[in-house]
């Protein structure tokens, strides 16, 4: 299991999403383009420890690039951190 072996888990915040599917329907010129939507990547350890308000003990890892989105969209991903503490209050 991904818990077992402790992968990087690649995140991204639903709000960000949603503003990116939102901004991607509704920008002119940019049809037909696909977009991959990805932030930091966390060992699955980090995220339990940030759901539980820890801090990581790791660094954020960029895995997928998302430079196509930031580009076109103007969107800038939240650090991992904020939803997973929101997430756990």
């Amino acid at each position: 299991m991904i818990y077992d072996m402790d992968v990087l888990w690649a995140l991204v915040d639903v709000e960000d999403v949603a503003d990116a599917i939102f901004k991607a329907a509704t920008t002119k010129n940019i049809h037909g383009k696909n977009y991959l939507l990805s932030g930091e990547s966390y060992r699955v350890s980090d995220v339990t420890l940030m759901l539980n308000n820890q801090p990581p003990i790791g660094k954020p890892e960029i895995v997928y690039s998302s430079a196509l989105v930031e580009k076109d969209l103007g969107i800038a991903f939240k650090p991992v951190s904020i939803p997973l503490n929101n997430y756990s209050s």
